[in-house]
């Protein structure tokens, strides 16, 4: 049994007692780190004169040789030892002699395992962000190919608002874009370095604590050495992000299984992602989002039982510390298992778009719609509202849909409902005088393209999706090619802003006439304000002052005089806004409109 200490006891320890106390059988998991971080102490200890440079060059290649025999499988990690740190230090002495015990001075197993976990962690957390932009990356792409896939909108998991595929799969993009910032603070708040803190109050050498954080990649060294030995927050946290993505992945699942059912039918997943029964020569099982819905349970246990483990332990260092591994360790596998899994199977999925839009066209999802179209004919709302309670009674009376109603029918209950309910370009929004730009002649006005959703889908999509989609409305808009600008091909995917879209006379404008005024003008106003002062922009300053834009007014009333004429808007409209706009306080903006993750 090789372990770290002895000298005062008379007895051997007890084999069950050593297995009990023992952590071989895990630990060895950051064999790396705990190698990566002796090297880097004793680089220190040499500079420091507290090791010699002949007894440093020794320790470092022979920590060299044990990392790689390690790897090529030539030397085992086996029982014999109670810890990854006996392990190497044991083996470091079997190899170099007398100065691999020298390696072990001015730290102790206490601030040595906390690097360790930290260092482990650290790795595991860019990987998981990897995997995460992987998912990302995938429903960008779905985002992109469904822009105009119409499936029902659901509360209460019952049909409630026509939408879009593209602003269904939005929705997962924001939460998994939040899981990546989670991730990134865990990070940026863990990346300190422990080692140093010695048992719970430092030691006597003369260490170099900033130096060691330095080679280890650390912003810096712990400022409190009892702190630092006894500290898990970092682990809760990550436990608690890992959760959070669990939660996100198995509602995802939790639809794509309701999606996949005979009574739904609105995907099928890829024969690769799927299995099927042993007596049942029909099924087609989604076990792929079951086992991610019902793997979720398994990280939560792993948060509930950190936290349990660390409320009662008073200051520094408890071996109950030990217990934070094998949790942490299976907890970060499974989330890192799910969304590999996940992804693939997200990505091999057939979306059934006829199906959805059929879907969509039932259950009344466009009943809001028609309440708005009574408000912009000057019905008051809750009027409007009671209106169309009465036409979707008619029509399940009818057993018909809103959209098969004629309009005599429509008159017999409002007689505000006027024959353009079927004709979206002769309708006019109540704030303007021009059309929509977003409307499609094939559905009545207030079906699936109704105004304000779907310029909120649009936002809700990553930068150059909605450039590009921009550009696909004006040209389905008739506007000839010289009327609508370049976008920008050479613009960096990694970020882009409306801004580039629109510098350098190279734009796409997404101008909505049901867009407010001031809010429009606002967007614009961004756009070229970044250009020129990013930094307040990006910080969620407040937009300056037209004058501190450094664009002449004359010319940016040009230039939102241009771009509202591109959206086919009149002239006397485009003056009457442009006013409306000057005279308009700027408005706050939290954070870029348009900004790729």
């Amino acid at each position: 049994m090789a372990q770290l200490w002895g000298g005062r006891f008379t007895k051997e320890t007890d084999k069950l007692v050593y297995n009990f106390n023992a952590s071989i059988s895990f630990d060895q998991k950051f064999y790396k780190q705990d190698i990566k971080g002796s090297m880097a102490h004793v680089k220190m200890l040499a500079k420091q004169g507290i090791l010699t440079e002949d007894e440093r060059d020794q320790i470092l290649e022979g920590l060299e040789g044990i990392l790689a025999d390690v790897e090529s499988g030539k030397l085992k990690i086996t029982s014999e030892y109670e810890d990854i740190h006996s392990f190497v230090e044991a083996n470091l002495i079997d190899r170099i002699g007398d100065a691999g015990k020298k390696l072990h001075t001015g730290r102790s197993r206490n601030d040595q395992v906390a690097l360790d976990m930290k260092l482990y962690v650290r790795d595991e957390i860019t990987e998981i962000d990897a995997l995460v932009k992987e998912v990302l990356v995938t429903l960008e792409k779905i985002m992109e190919e469904n822009i105009h896939t119409y499936m029902p909108g659901f509360t209460h998991l019952q049909k409630a608002q026509p939408i879009t595929l593209a602003h269904h799969m939005g929705a997962y993009f924001e939460m998994f874009r939040r899981d990546r910032g989670r991730l990134a603070d865990i990070y940026k708040r863990m990346n300190y370095c422990p080692l140093g803190s010695g048992a719970l109050a430092g030691t006597t050498y003369p260490l170099d604590r900033a130096y060691t954080a330095e080679l280890l990649g650390f912003d810096g060294p712990t400022l409190n050495s009892m702190d630092s030995v006894s500290d898990r927050d970092y682990v809760i946290e990550l436990l608690s992000a890992l959760s959070t993505i669990m939660m996100h992945l198995s509602r995802f699942s939790e639809e794509i299984i309701i999606w996949n059912t005979n009574e739904y039918q609105f995907v099928d997943i890829d024969d690769a992602y799927s299995t099927g029964s042993s007596i049942m020569p029909q099924k087609k099982n989604p076990d792929i989002a079951e086992l991610v819905r019902g793997k979720t349970g398994r990280v939560y246990a792993a948060l509930m039982s950190m936290l349990t483990t660390m409320k009662g332990i008073p200051l520094a260092y408890n071996k109950d510390m030990q217990e934070d591994k094998e949790l942490t360790f299976d907890a970060i596998d499974t989330v890192k298992g799910c969304l590999a899994l996940f992804n693939g199977m997200l990505s091999t999925m057939r979306f059934k778009k006829d199906r959805m839009e059929n879907s969509a066209k039932n259950g009344f999802t466009n009943a809001t719609d028609a309440a708005d179209y009574l408000v912009g004919k000057g019905v008051p709302f809750r009027d409007a509202h009671g209106i169309v309670g009465r036409l979707v009674l008619y029509c399940i009376d009818k057993g018909i849909s809103l959209d098969d109603m004629k309009l005599e029918e429509y008159k017999a209950i409002s007689p505000v409902f006027k024959d353009d309910i079927y004709d979206p370009e002769r309708q006019e929004a109540p704030d303007s005088e021009s059309g929509a730009l977003f409307c499609h002649a094939k559905y009545p006005s207030y079906h699936l393209f109704h105004k304000h959703q779907q310029f909120h889908c649009l936002l809700q999509m990553p930068s150059h999706v909605v450039i590009r989609h921009g550009f696909a409305q004006l040209r389905r808009a008739a506007i000839p090619f010289h009327g609508r600008f370049q976008i920008p091909r050479h613009a960096p995917s990694h970020r882009i802003t409306f801004a580039q879209a629109i510098h350098g006379s190279r734009a796409v404008l997404l101008c909505c006439s049901f867009v407010p005024a001031n809010c429009l003008f606002h967007i614009l106003f961004h756009a070229f304000a970044v250009v020129v002062k990013p930094a307040e922009i990006m910080h969620g300053i407040s937009i300056p002052a037209l004058g501190g834009s450094s664009i002449p007014t004359d010319r940016f009333r040009h230039i939102l005089f241009h771009a509202f004429a591109i959206a086919v808007i009149p002239a006397k409209a485009v003056h009457a806004v442009i006013t409306s706009c000057l005279s308009s306080p700027p408005v706050p903006v939290k954070r870029p409109f348009f900004v790729l993750f």
